[in-house]
């Protein structure tokens, strides 16, 4: 624990002195204000866009992930081009485990701003074990995220466009909900099943299945993701 507060904290001292890093923690504010006051103004004010509100509130589950991977994996850029983590690629310990020590802190932030954006929305009446355990599933995105940026780009511009196209891979799959037809074609992308899963948690339909093959198919991608980018990052 005492390691992880000295990580966390020297990742944050990093954070807040780039001035663009600090504008996105305050991204998930505006998310949680659009689904507890813009969603239900909507609702209310056009029935034809009620149908749709629903998509919204599971899209919303991701947002957060995706803020706090972004931050990240900036760090993790800056790292490189200062040749930071060639000093961390030496260290005594286990490169996985020092990588997975600070991956925990934007993994529990996801986690813990979905779970509340989820309780407090206004729409749904959801249970708090099952919001709970979903805020873990779609919270597993932010170091998915975090980790892929930060192997692919070679810097920081190039991290912005990797973002942006992962970003949209991630939120592909609610095109499902419109194409129920071809809606197995989008089971590739792990986020499939944590927004099909939070589709039938939020009718009261079964949706353990849905939830476990997310955690099994997200944490299979999370241990690739941290292989590949050990290889990359602290050479």
């Amino acid at each position: 624990m005492k390691q992880f507060i000295i990580t966390a904290s020297n990742d944050f001292k990093l954070i807040f002195r780039d001035p663009s890093l600090r504008t996105f923690l305050f991204m998930p504010v505006l998310i949680l204000l659009v689904v507890c006051f813009l969603c239900p103004y909507l609702k209310e004010t056009y029935p034809e866009v009620a149908p749709y509100i629903i998509y919204i509130v599971i899209m919303s589950c991701t947002q957060a992930s995706t803020m706090y991977g972004f931050i990240y994996s900036i760090v993790f850029l800056d790292e490189r081009d200062t040749e930071v983590s060639k000093m961390y690629g030496i260290l005594p310990i286990s490169k996985s485990g020092f990588l997975l020590n600070r991956l925990l802190a934007p993994y529990l932030l996801s986690t813990i701003t979905t779970f509340i954006i989820l309780m407090l929305q206004p729409l749904y009446s959801l249970t708090a074990l099952g919001t709970f355990v979903f805020a873990a599933l779609f919270g597993l995105l932010a170091p998915i995220l975090a980790l892929a940026v930060g192997a692919l780009a070679n810097n920081k511009i190039e991290g912005m466009t990797w973002f942006k196209g992962l970003n949209l891979v991630v939120s592909l799959p609610l095109a499902a909900f419109f194409l129920p037809d071809y809606k197995y074609a989008f089971s590739f992308i792990p986020t499939f099943w944590a927004y099909t899963g939070m589709h039938h948690f939020i009718m009261n339909e079964g949706y353990l299945l849905f939830l476990a093959v997310g955690f099994v198919f997200t944490l299979l991608t999370l241990g690739f993701l941290v292989r590949f980018f050990i290889k990359r990052h602290f050479v």
